[in-house]
């Protein structure tokens, strides 16, 4: 994943976590509770960014499909292991946790990071604002401000029925001053 291989390290990581699930659920069956780890991949597969949406729609399919697929398989067949009926539960109920635990890190994790993105996009937004409404050299409010401030208080004073004056001033030969001294 380091090196760049997002497909291929999802690929694995998920492989690698449905094979153990689905192995386990084989040998120690439906009971053992191993089945709910393969549930984890779910949402790993809804929030990659390197895959397209089919493909995610495709591979949630396809593991529901085996899950199912397992669930039914396992009324008629016992496993290949027998494990006492309190070791089945207490494995069901830590693989329970477990998967429930990941479910709530994976939702924190998105929600605190989608919190972090939301701040930076407003702290982006207030300097592009910033940017567009004033000169960078005098930190004063440019052009287009003041042309739409003029724009606004003529029309205020219209709809009172006041005069309405603006005074401008030029400064000459202000260019040497602002060339010597900024």
């Amino acid at each position: 994943n380091r090196r760049g291989f997002h497909q291929a390290a999802f690929m694995a990581g998920a492989l690698n976590s449905a094979v153990f699930a689905l192995l386990s659920t084989w040998l120690l069956g439906w009971e053992s509770g191993f089945q709910f780890l393969t549930l984890l991949i779910l949402p790993i597969i809804f929030i990659n960014s390197h895959m397209n949406k089919w493909l995610k729609c495709t591979l949630a399919f396809a593991i529901s499909a085996v899950l199912l697929g397992l669930y039914l398989l396992s009324w008629h067949q016992a496993s290949l292991w027998s494990l006492d009926q309190g070791i089945l539960h207490l494995l069901t109920v830590i693989n329970i946790v477990i998967a429930l635990l990941v479910l709530a890190i994976t939702g924190y994790f998105f929600e605190t990071t989608a919190a972090d993105a939301e701040k930076a996009l407003i702290q982006t937004n207030k300097k592009l604002a910033s940017l567009a409404t004033t000169d960078p050299v005098t930190n004063l409010v440019n052009r287009q401000i003041i042309v739409s401030r003029i724009e606004q208080e003529k029309n205020r004073m219209e709809r009172g029925s006041k005069p309405f004056s603006l005074i401008m001033v030029d400064i000459d030969n202000f260019k040497q001053v602002n060339d010597e001294y900024g």
